[in-house]
C-alpha cells in the first residue's frame, strides 16, 4: 500500500545508500520499489538501472483512475532505467502497448526455479494421511495468498459445485491473508467445511503438491504464477485462469487447462473434468512436465540476466562469466 510517510523515508534511505555505495547497477523489483528504486538511481547518478516486471500494479479489476495514475507513474520512471525485463512474454507486450517499457530495451526471462527443492523424495501415501485427507479421496491444492489478487473466494464458489459431482474430494489451501476471515465464512455459508482446509503459510508446498491431483489457481491477474510452474514441474495437471503470461506455458488441453479469470462455474467445469479422469490428468501433468523443465531451470534464468548486465556494463565476451562479472562489479 501507499504510505506517503514511510514511502518518503525509505526513499531517503534508499538514496543515501547510493550515493555512498557507488553501486554499478541497481536492479528494482516489484511496483513501489521499483518506482523509488529507479528514481533514487537516478538522482544516485548509478551507471546501469535495471527494473523487473513480475507483474504490473495496473490491472482490469481496479478502479479506472487508480489504474492510470499507476500506468502514469510507471511512464514516469521509464526514461531513466536503462533495461527492461518481463517474466513473460505477453507482458512485455502488454508493457509496451501501455508505454511503460520500450521493445529495443527489453527482455522476456523466466525466473527460475530451483527443482532440487521440488524433486526431493515424497512418499505420498503417508504426506497424505498426515494431512488427513480420507482413503479414496481426492486432493485438490491451491497455494498463494488470501487477498483480492488470488481472489480464493473465485476457488471457493467454484469448489461447491465440485462437491456437488464429485462428493468425495478436498481442497486445500496453503497460504494467510487479508482475506482470510471472509474465506472462512464462505467456506461455513456454503457447509463446505468437511471439504475444504486453510493451512496457512506453509514451508512444505513442494510434499503438498507431490501429494495432490490437480493444482488449482483463481487469480485475478497474475505475471506467470510461480506455485502453478512449481505444480507443472512436478507434473501435476492444472487449471489456471488465461491471464497475463500464463497462456504461454499453460496451453489449454494441451499443458494444462484453462479459464475465464473470474468464472467460477468455468473454473467447476474443468476441475470436475480433471477428476473425472485420471487419464488426462497424466496426459497433461506430464506434457506440462517437460515444457517447464526446459523453461524454467534457474540456469537459464541466471544466464539471461548476467548477458543483460554485462551487455549494459560494455564487458567484452570473454568477460560474461559469472566470475569474471563479479570480479568486474
Amino acid at each position: 500500500p501507499i504510505r506517503p510517510l514511510a514511502d518518503l523515508r525509505a526513499f531517503r534511505d534508499l538514496l543515501r545508500l547510493l550515493r555512498r555505495e557507488k553501486f554499478d547497477v541497481v536492479h528494482t523489483h516489484t511496483a513501489k520499489a521499483g518506482f523509488l528504486g529507479r528514481l533514487a538511481a537516478w538522482l544516485a547518478r548509478v551507471p546501469v538501472v535495471v527494473h523487473t516486471y513480475h507483474a504490473f500494479p495496473f490491472h482490469q479489476f481496479m478502479p479506472r483512475a487508480k489504474r492510470w495514475l499507476f500506468i502514469a507513474l510507471e511512464r514516469l520512471v521509464r526514461p531513466l532505467t536503462d533495461f527492461f525485463i518481463t517474466v513473460s512474454e505477453n507482458e512485455r507486450v502488454e508493457g509496451f502497448v501501455r508505454g511503460v517499457l520500450d521493445a529495443d530495451n527489453s527482455r522476456t526471462i523466466y525466473s527460475g526455479i530451483d527443482f532440487a527443492k521440488l524433486d526431493q523424495a515424497t512418499n505420498r501415501a503417508e504426506a497424505r494421511a498426515k494431512l488427513g485427507v480420507p482413503d479414496g479421496w481426492q486432493l485438490v491444492l491451491m497455494a498463494g495468498r488470501l487477498d483480492p489478487q488470488k481472489a480464493p473466494q473465485i476457488l471457493i464458489e467454484a469448489f461447491a459445485r465440485v462437491v456437488q459431482a464429485q462428493p468425495q474430494t478436498l481442497l486445500l489451501i496453503a497460504g494467510d491473508g487479508e482475506l482470510r476471515d471472509a474465506v472462512e465464512a464462505q467456506i461455513d455459508s456454503l457447509r463446505l467445511r468437511a471439504h475444504v482446509r486453510i493451512l496457512g503459510f506453509r514451508n512444505d508446498v513442494p510434499e503438498l503438491m507431490q501429494s495432490a491431483d490437480v493444482f488449482a489457481l483463481s487469480s485475478l491477474w497474475e505475471g506467470m504464477g510461480r506455485a502453478m510452474v512449481e505444480a507443472m514441474l512436478v507434473g501435476k495437471a492444472v487449471i489456471v485462469p488465461a491471464v497475463n503470461g500464463i497462456p504461454e506455458v499453460v496451453r489449454h488441453e494441451e499443458t494444462g487447462l484453462l479459464f475465464d479469470a473470474g468464472n467460477a462455474a468455468q473454473l467447476a467445469g474443468g476441475l470436475i473434468d480433471l477428476l473425472e479422469r485420471p487419464d488426462k490428468r497424466q496426459r497433461l501433468g506430464e506434457n506440462a512436465r517437460q515444457l517447464t523443465r526446459q523453461l524454467f531451470a534457474v540456469t537459464t534464468m541466471v544466464e539471461g540476466i548476467e548477458d543483460v548486465y554485462a551487455r549494459l556494463l560494455k564487458l567484452p565476451p570473454a568477460a560474461r562469466t559469472r566470475a569474471e562479472l563479479e570480479k568486474a562489479a
